[in-house]
């Protein structure tokens, strides 16, 4: 990523939030074995998320990915990168919907909307460190920007 973009974050600043963050996946403690079986589906599936969120060079997309092309995970996960990049500032109280819907897709007995449980705890958990790796070590992008950019308001 070129150096002075949107999307870059400073050297030092960045070296922080990515000490802090805790993104490996397979380190992950889950508990149920459908959020076992979704990390290894998670895993599996961090290479092509990764290509359906990339925009011109290897900078984060700015459109949503497409609802026909793409399933509730590559929705969510693109709602959530640009939720906390300040890409979008929106609250993503729908994208739990997405993720539901690949939830239910990949036949794992878990809830993450309406009515959520053990699984789908763990399942959001594991999906929103994917959105943290992608950030950090794909699109070297700042996952804590928005938090920052709005603290002194909340």
């Amino acid at each position: 990523m070129a150096p002075g973009t949107q999307t870059a974050i400073g050297s030092k600043n960045f070296e922080q939030v990515t000490d802090a963050l805790e993104t490996d996946l397979a380190a992950a403690e889950v508990e149920t074995a459908a959020a076992e079986a979704a990390r290894s589906e998670l895993v599996e599936q961090r290479e092509w998320l990764a290509e359906r969120l990339e925009g011109r060079g290897d900078s984060l997309r700015k459109s949503m990915p497409d609802t026909d092309a793409d399933n509730g995970l590559s929705r969510y996960v693109a709602r959530m990168a640009h939720y906390h990049t300040g890409v979008n500032t929106s609250m993503p109280v729908t994208a739990t919907f997405d993720l539901q819907e690949w939830i239910d897709e990949q036949g794992f007995d878990a809830s993450v909307s309406g009515i959520t449980d053990d699984a789908g705890d763990e399942i959001a958990a594991l999906v929103d460190l994917l959105v943290d790796d992608l950030l950090i070590n794909h699109f070297e992008m700042d996952p804590t920007a928005a938090a920052r950019r709005w603290k002194g308001l909340l």
